[in-house]
Protein backbone atom coordinates (compact mmCIF):
# COMPACT_ATOMS: atom_id res chain seq x y z
CA UNK A 1 0.00 0.00 0.00
CA UNK A 2 1.36 3.38 -1.02
CA UNK A 3 1.33 6.12 1.57
CA UNK A 4 0.93 9.74 0.44
CA UNK A 5 1.91 12.44 2.89
CA UNK A 6 0.59 15.94 3.19
CA UNK A 7 3.68 17.49 1.61
CA UNK A 8 2.46 17.26 -2.02
CA UNK A 9 -0.77 19.05 -1.04
CA UNK A 10 0.92 21.79 0.99
CA UNK A 11 0.96 24.38 -1.84
CA UNK A 12 -2.77 23.83 -2.47
CA UNK A 13 -3.59 24.09 1.23
CA UNK A 14 -1.55 27.28 1.50
CA UNK A 15 -3.33 28.74 -1.52
CA UNK A 16 -6.75 27.99 -0.08
CA UNK A 17 -5.84 29.34 3.35
CA UNK A 18 -4.52 32.63 1.98
CA UNK A 19 -6.83 33.22 -0.97
CA UNK A 20 -9.49 35.11 0.95
CA UNK A 21 -9.60 37.49 3.83
CA UNK A 22 -10.32 41.05 4.78
CA UNK A 23 -7.45 43.34 5.63
CA UNK A 24 -7.93 46.56 7.45
CA UNK A 25 -6.43 48.97 9.90
CA UNK A 26 -7.18 51.93 12.10
CA UNK A 27 -5.24 55.19 11.86
CA UNK A 28 -6.23 57.89 14.36
CA UNK A 29 -5.85 61.47 13.14
CA UNK A 30 -3.12 63.39 15.00
CA UNK A 31 -4.60 65.55 17.74
CA UNK A 32 -8.14 64.29 17.19
CA UNK A 33 -10.35 63.10 20.00
CA UNK A 34 -10.59 59.35 20.55
CA UNK A 35 -13.56 57.69 18.85
CA UNK A 36 -15.69 56.23 21.62
CA UNK A 37 -16.65 52.63 20.74
CA UNK A 38 -19.95 52.87 22.66
CA UNK A 39 -21.14 55.81 20.56
CA UNK A 40 -23.69 55.79 17.79
CA UNK A 41 -22.51 56.22 14.22
CA UNK A 42 -24.30 57.42 11.11
CA UNK A 43 -23.35 56.76 7.52
CA UNK A 44 -22.34 59.84 5.59
CA UNK A 45 -21.24 60.35 2.02
CA UNK A 46 -19.91 57.40 0.05
CA UNK A 47 -18.00 58.24 -3.13
CA UNK A 48 -16.68 56.12 -5.96
CA UNK A 49 -13.10 56.82 -7.04
CA UNK A 50 -12.55 53.42 -8.68
CA UNK A 51 -13.21 54.38 -12.28
CA UNK A 52 -14.93 51.01 -12.68
CA UNK A 53 -17.76 50.83 -15.21
CA UNK A 54 -20.00 47.88 -15.94
CA UNK A 55 -19.89 46.71 -19.59
CA UNK A 56 -21.85 48.94 -21.98
CA UNK A 57 -25.29 47.74 -22.92
CA UNK A 58 -25.77 45.86 -19.64
CA UNK A 59 -28.02 47.05 -16.85
CA UNK A 60 -25.64 47.59 -13.90
CA UNK A 61 -26.56 45.09 -11.16
CA UNK A 62 -25.71 47.66 -8.48
CA UNK A 63 -24.54 51.21 -7.90
CA UNK A 64 -21.25 50.93 -6.03
CA UNK A 65 -21.81 53.91 -3.70
CA UNK A 66 -25.30 52.73 -2.77
CA UNK A 67 -24.11 49.15 -2.18
CA UNK A 68 -21.39 50.36 0.21
CA UNK A 69 -23.68 52.80 2.05
CA UNK A 70 -26.30 50.06 2.52
CA UNK A 71 -23.65 47.57 3.70
CA UNK A 72 -22.26 50.05 6.26
CA UNK A 73 -25.78 50.81 7.50
CA UNK A 74 -26.53 47.06 7.89
CA UNK A 75 -23.23 46.41 9.67
CA UNK A 76 -23.79 49.25 12.15
CA UNK A 77 -27.40 48.16 12.68
CA UNK A 78 -26.36 44.53 13.34
CA UNK A 79 -24.06 45.74 16.12
CA UNK A 80 -26.59 48.19 17.58
CA UNK A 81 -24.41 51.20 16.74
CA UNK A 82 -26.53 52.93 14.08
CA UNK A 83 -27.94 56.30 15.06
CA UNK A 84 -27.40 60.02 14.87
CA UNK A 85 -24.57 60.26 17.36
CA UNK A 86 -21.37 62.25 17.35
CA UNK A 87 -19.56 60.25 14.65
CA UNK A 88 -20.16 60.01 10.90
CA UNK A 89 -18.62 57.23 8.82
CA UNK A 90 -17.80 58.33 5.28
CA UNK A 91 -16.16 56.13 2.66
CA UNK A 92 -14.38 56.32 -0.64
CA UNK A 93 -14.29 53.26 -2.85
CA UNK A 94 -10.73 53.14 -4.20
CA UNK A 95 -10.77 49.79 -6.01
CA UNK A 96 -13.44 47.44 -7.32
CA UNK A 97 -13.36 44.41 -9.60
CA UNK A 98 -16.40 42.10 -9.69
CA UNK A 99 -14.36 39.05 -10.67
CA UNK A 100 -15.71 35.77 -12.01
CA UNK A 101 -16.32 32.57 -10.01
CA UNK A 102 -15.74 30.28 -13.01
CA UNK A 103 -12.37 31.89 -13.70
CA UNK A 104 -11.42 31.59 -9.99
CA UNK A 105 -12.24 27.89 -10.20
CA UNK A 106 -10.42 27.43 -13.49
CA UNK A 107 -7.20 29.24 -12.56
CA UNK A 108 -7.26 30.36 -8.91
CA UNK A 109 -5.19 33.37 -7.84
CA UNK A 110 -4.34 34.22 -11.46
CA UNK A 111 -7.67 35.37 -12.96
CA UNK A 112 -11.22 36.14 -11.86
CA UNK A 113 -10.41 37.93 -8.59
CA UNK A 114 -13.16 39.88 -6.86
CA UNK A 115 -11.65 42.89 -5.12
CA UNK A 116 -12.95 45.84 -3.09
CA UNK A 117 -10.79 48.52 -1.51
CA UNK A 118 -12.24 51.20 0.75
CA UNK A 119 -10.84 54.20 2.59
CA UNK A 120 -13.30 54.96 5.41
CA UNK A 121 -13.13 58.14 7.47
CA UNK A 122 -14.63 58.81 10.86
CA UNK A 123 -15.78 62.43 11.09
CA UNK A 124 -16.40 64.22 14.39
CA UNK A 125 -19.81 65.85 13.89
CA UNK A 126 -19.19 68.35 16.73
CA UNK A 127 -15.95 69.76 15.38
CA UNK A 128 -16.26 68.88 11.68
CA UNK A 129 -12.84 67.20 11.61
CA UNK A 130 -11.58 63.76 10.70
CA UNK A 131 -10.93 61.63 13.78
CA UNK A 132 -9.61 58.48 12.10
CA UNK A 133 -9.11 56.58 8.85
CA UNK A 134 -9.91 52.92 8.33
CA UNK A 135 -8.51 51.44 5.14
CA UNK A 136 -10.04 48.04 4.35
CA UNK A 137 -9.81 45.67 1.43
CA UNK A 138 -11.15 42.27 0.51
CA UNK A 139 -9.90 40.06 -2.29
CA UNK A 140 -11.40 36.72 -3.25
CA UNK A 141 -8.81 34.87 -5.30
CA UNK A 142 -10.10 31.29 -5.37
CA UNK A 143 -13.20 29.29 -4.63
CA UNK A 144 -15.18 28.55 -7.76
CA UNK A 145 -18.88 27.83 -7.19
CA UNK A 146 -18.58 28.61 -3.49
CA UNK A 147 -17.83 32.22 -4.37
CA UNK A 148 -20.67 32.90 -6.80
CA UNK A 149 -22.10 36.31 -5.92
CA UNK A 150 -18.84 37.56 -4.40
CA UNK A 151 -19.19 40.75 -6.45
CA UNK A 152 -22.12 41.62 -4.17
CA UNK A 153 -21.31 40.16 -0.73
CA UNK A 154 -17.80 41.63 -0.72
CA UNK A 155 -19.42 44.95 0.33
CA UNK A 156 -20.93 43.40 3.48
CA UNK A 157 -17.63 41.79 4.47
CA UNK A 158 -15.69 45.05 4.13
CA UNK A 159 -18.40 46.99 6.00
CA UNK A 160 -18.30 44.50 8.90
CA UNK A 161 -14.51 44.90 9.03
CA UNK A 162 -14.80 48.69 9.22
CA UNK A 163 -17.44 48.50 11.96
CA UNK A 164 -15.35 46.03 13.95
CA UNK A 165 -12.56 48.64 14.10
CA UNK A 166 -15.05 51.29 15.22
CA UNK A 167 -16.50 49.19 18.03
CA UNK A 168 -13.54 47.14 19.28
CA UNK A 169 -10.76 49.19 20.95
CA UNK A 170 -8.49 46.13 21.06
CA UNK A 171 -8.53 45.87 17.24
CA UNK A 172 -7.38 49.50 17.16
CA UNK A 173 -4.52 48.81 19.55
CA UNK A 174 -6.21 50.69 22.41
CA UNK A 175 -6.71 49.33 25.90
Amino acid sequence: MMRIGILPFLPLLTLLATSCGVRGGYVPAPGAERVDPVSLFSVGQVTDATGFEFPPGEEPPLVLEEAMAEALTRALEERGALGSGRWIVEATLVEYAPGNAFQRWLLPVVIGKTRLGIEARVIDRLHGVEAARIPAERTIRAGGIFTVGAWRYVFDEVAREIVSYLLDPHRRGEE
